[in-house]
């Protein structure tokens, strides 16, 4: 990740929060998924009213068993620590079992401003989940006969001559070669300055149409958003519809999907939830530093760099390729229906599971048309993930487990992947007993310590000392330093445990970029006295002032590689004032490796360098260290 720090700024922000589909370098994660190649339940549908009259009946049909209520009760302790422990706004989410029995609930909320709690029927700007239902509207016309997969583009639009021969295929599974246009700067500075003009296709197509192609077609797969806005405009040729009316008549009504549409009309939703972004965070993820914050707006900017990012840009911004709104239990049930083979023929869907290695955001994907695929421990998934601005969505079914699952978020970066695995493991598991009691914020904990403080707030497993393969938690931190509102985590926040002078300490390990000039990144490293948390059940009393210790870093990357040149610690546990921290683990809590931490916490800091100097002392540790160019570091000025 460092490597990318000074290299994208604003453009890889907007492609990786507009239309691509969501990714981690998780390997369980589920930003990219989709849909497994089964002939179970798979039936033919010859036209579109014989389609539409086979859906009927199967809304018709699905079970009425009811959702297990000790299921549902881990599910909702689930939901509601994720939202304590990430510090998100809200999420909905919508899970269906084999008998047909749901699980659609909601928690937290869907507007910061107005305290507006979430819903069911709140929906969600989607991003790049979009892609499958196009691309499924597509299959429909292909099976129609109306629509060739190896037509050329130039059958259908003629407007682009230099893509003429691409073919609806290409378009469908990333081989066109066809540039993004979303990787336009001109596309990057419209967006920004002039996001008016952005209200048709060809606009959008016309930021790439004179650009050289990125390879030849038909000779790699590499993910662009183009590819779906130009199957956007075959769609309405061949229809003789607006996209979002072919949809529409296609499969949303169908289907019943009262709660999805595809947006092209700029105006206020009364359930859309408004999706937040942290572009102090984000970068973290997407490579923006503070010269491309610098170029934004101000008032952009709700509080220090939280954006309200609902309507900041207008509809027609993604339209086909990410420009949709939609619910978990819609796009739930239209990921059943188009996985099991109610929507499009056997080999219609046979070919959009046809997968090849697709690049999306640098993670090699196994990419078909509109939908992609991977496993882990709960089976193999098929389905597609999405990122929108202060959004993200993932819908994934399991074939061979009969099992969907589609959850939304209304706020970036979030931390699915983690929620997601929670859930995947309770499905898994089959509880048996009661939820252990849920892990709440304290009341008063946060926001109540005057002076300079570093705030925090984690759940995930304890790693052994030195482990190979961290495995990162959900997680929040945040710093207050200097009156300053600071990001301290981003991408992968870790627990592990430590020797400290002969004591075991669990140290807590949170990164993020630093907007500041001379300065790319922060690091924090929480360290607590295991024996402070063995045992431990609420708001724990410290033996000691070091019980609890906090060490800010801010880290200096070389330009060129991306690798760390210099770090020196800025802050340091003021051992004047008391921490103040909340443990949720029990009488018989180890706080050993293995074990799950789950942990709020309050620690004063300062920045007074001989009081730094003093902590150090104590550690012992150098106050700034230097890369020597063999990988080494040694103690610098």
């Amino acid at each position: 990740m460092l490597n990318r720090w000074t290299q994208f700024g604003l453009t890889v922000l907007v492609v990786a929060l507009l239309g691509c589909s969501s990714t981690s370098d998780d390997a369980n994660q589920a930003d990219a998924l989709d849909t497994l190649q089964t002939e179970d339940g798979v039936t033919s549908a010859d036209s579109l009213d014989d389609t539409a009259e086979d859906i009927s009946e199967i809304q018709e049909d699905v079970s009425s068993d009811t959702f297990p209520d000790l299921l549902a009760a881990h599910l909702r302790k689930a939901m509601d620590e994720y939202l304590a422990f990430s510090g998100d706004p809200g999420l909905s989410v919508a899970i269906r079992l084999p008998s047909g029995a749901t699980f659609v609930e909601a928690a937290g909320v869907a507007n910061i401003t107005t305290g507006d709690a979430m819903n069911t029927h709140s929906s969600f700007r989607v991003g790049s989940n979009t892609k499958p239902f196009i691309a499924a509207l597509v299959m429909m016309l292909v099976d129609e006969g109306l629509v060739g997969l190896d037509d050329p583009l130039s059958d259908y639009v003629s407007d682009y001559p230099a893509w003429d021969n691409v073919t609806v295929r290409m378009l469908l599974d990333m081989s066109s070669g066809i540039p993004d246009y979303l990787l336009s700067e001109s596309f990057m500075m419209a967006a920004v300055f002039d996001p008016e003009s952005l209200t048709t296709p060809d606009v959008l197509l016309n930021f790439v149409k004179d650009t050289e192609m990125v390879f030849e077609p038909g000779t790699q797969h590499i993910y662009s958003n183009t590819n779906y806005i130009l199957i956007g405009l075959i769609i309405e040729e061949v229809t003789g519809e607006a996209a979002q009316d072919a949809l529409r008549t296609r499969i949303l009504d169908p289907l019943g999907l009262d709660d999805t549409y595809l947006d092209v009309v700029d105006e206020t939703k009364p359930d859309l939830a408004h999706g937040y972004l942290d572009l102090a965070i984000v970068g973290f993820f997407f490579g923006l530093g503070a010269d491309a914050v610098a170029l934004l707006p101000p008032s952009w900017f709700m509080e220090d760099y939280l954006v309200d990012a609902t309507y900041l840009f207008p509809p027609m911004f993604s339209w086909t390729d990410g420009g949709l709104v939609t619910t978990p239990e819609d796009s739930m049930k239209f990921m059943v229906a188009l996985l099991t083979g109610d929507l499009i023929t056997q080999e219609s869907l046979a070919e959009m599971k046809t997968t090849n290695v697709t690049p999306i955001l640098g993670t090699p994907v196994d990419y078909g048309m509109g939908l992609s695929t991977s496993t882990d421990f709960f089976g193999t998934r098929w389905g597609h993930g999405g990122l929108n601005f202060g959004y993200e969505a993932n819908t994934i079914y399991f074939p061979e487990r009969d099992v969907a699952l589609s959850h939304m978020h209304n706020y970036l970066p979030e931390q699915s992947y983690r929620f997601e695995d929670d859930v995947l493991h309770i499905l898994d598991s089959e509880p048996t007993q009661e939820p252990g009691p849920t892990c709440t914020v304290p009341e008063n904990l946060f926001g109540t310590m005057e002076g300079d403080v570093v705030e925090f707030r984690f759940k995930g497993s304890i790693d052994g000392e030195g482990t190979a393969e961290p495995s990162p938690g959900t997680a929040l931190v945040r710093g207050f330093l200097d009156g300053e509102n600071l990001a301290l985590y981003g991408y992968g926040t870790q627990a592990a445990e430590a020797q400290l002078a002969g004591a075991r300490r669990i140290n807590i390990t949170s990164t993020a970029p630093a907007l500041t000039e001379g300065v790319d990144l922060r690091t924090a490293t929480i360290s607590i006295a295991a024996s402070a948390l063995t045992g431990a059940d609420g708001e724990v009393t410290l033996e000691s002032p070091t019980d609890l210790a906090v060490i800010v870093m801010e880290v200096v990357t070389n330009p060129d590689s991306g690798d760390i040149d210099k770090m020196c610690v800025v802050a340091v546990p003021d051992l004047s004032r008391s921490a103040r921290f909340s443990v949720c683990g029990g009488l018989d809590y180890e706080a050993k490796e293995g074990d799950l931490l789950r942990v709020f916490g309050v620690v004063p800091v300062t920045r007074d360098m001989d009081a730094i100097n003093a902590f150090i002392a104590l550690v012992p540790m150098p106050r700034c260290s230097c890369a020597d160019g063999d990988g080494s570091f040694a103690e610098c000025i």
